[in-house]
């Protein structure tokens, strides 16, 4: 036995490399503070969202316990049809989605052809739909519940842009 481990067991070790993501410039402060629940949108009993329009950048902190996990969630409009699309990045795994929420109770995941898109810690990746008019939400999170403390903006920050293809208005 190793620490209450019997010999010969299986185990995963997880290894977290920091690293620091660069926040454009120009990008609006995510308004719920780190720990707090907020913009938690859907996921939350009476549904908040921190507003966005295209060609916003946001930053922002994430945070993960081992039964909870933080949602962002940024409201946008569609007023004719359009492309949209979330790119993001962030210092730990994490998940970004462009979803319909004009059912929160059940809401649709639109990019991605209707899967939560994933990314590694510092990497960029991004979730694109093709929107008829309507209210929307840009989706980010931890991409699992592991101990991803508050820790005064250090290895919990990310950036996102939304951005949208073609004349409509946003």
């Amino acid at each position: 036995y190793f620490s209450g481990v019997p010999t010969g067991t299986d185990f995963t070790i997880c290894v977290f490399n920091p690293c620091q993501v660069t926040i454009p410039g120009g990008s609006i402060a995510e308004t719920e503070t780190c720990g707090a629940d907020a913009d938690g949108g859907c996921n939350m009993t009476t549904p908040a969202y921190q507003n966005i329009s295209c060609g916003q950048s946001i930053n922002g902190t994430m945070w993960a316990d081992t039964s909870t996990r933080d949602t962002d969630w940024f409201q946008f409009v569609v007023t004719s049809g359009t492309t949209v699309t979330w790119t993001a990045s962030a210092e730990i795994p994490f998940a970004i989605a462009l979803l319909n929420i004009s059912n929160c109770a059940s809401p649709v995941i639109l990019s991605n052809s209707g899967n939560i898109t994933t990314g590694l810690s510092c990497t960029t990746i991004s979730a694109s739909a093709t929107l008829t008019p309507g209210t929307y939400a840009a989706f980010i999170a931890p991409d699992d519940y592991n101990y991803y403390v508050c820790s005064g903006g250090l290895y919990n920050e990310y950036w996102a842009t939304l951005t949208k293809i073609g004349r409509a208005h946003v």
